[in-house]
């Protein structure tokens, strides 16, 4: 089946031999708490997605701090997305169900819908630094977290 298939291989690669020693062991959200973000949402999320949450999802103190990538943070980031979108007019928005999994600072945001389920989303990325006035596809979710954390780990350098 491929639920069991690993879509954060990579990612847990690159985590393993770069990030581990400085960051401890991440800290994982629980199932009951992705069971519960689902319910809020009324949609079940990706299975990459969810392997992120199960592995990273509440380590705000690891390697992704600073930016808000976790549990907690998930149902706010969607309400922050439609407002900072619309206030720079941003056009091309993926349709609703949609899952902000990513912003920073309140001037970039990463995200996937959930109208077409796939279990590794093809995400979209917009940043108030850029001069598109249009989201841009960064791949799958998987591809869109490893260039996080290989950044990260190019800072340790």
């Amino acid at each position: 089946m491929m639920q069991n298939f690993d879509y954060l291989q990579d990612c847990r690669k690159l985590y393993d031999q770069r990030l581990l020693s400085k960051f401890g062991p991440p800290v994982g959200a629980a199932e009951v708490e992705i069971t519960e973000l689902q319910a809020k949402l009324d949609k079940n999320l990706p299975i990459a997605y969810r392997q992120f949450l199960l592995w990273m999802g509440k380590d705000k103190y690891g390697a992704l701090k600073g930016s808000e990538w976790f549990i907690d943070e998930v149902y706010e980031n969607g309400e922050f997305l439609e407002e900072f979108l619309a206030e720079n007019e941003v056009k091309g928005m993926a349709s609703n169900p949609i899952v902000c999994f990513f912003s920073h600072q309140a001037y970039m945001a990463a995200w996937f819908s959930l109208d077409n389920p796939q279990p590794d989303p093809l995400c979209e990325f917009y940043s108030e630094v850029s001069s598109n006035s249009v989201p841009v596809n960064v791949g799958p979710f998987s591809s869109f977290l490893l260039k996080e954390l290989q950044g990260v780990a190019e800072t340790l350098v």
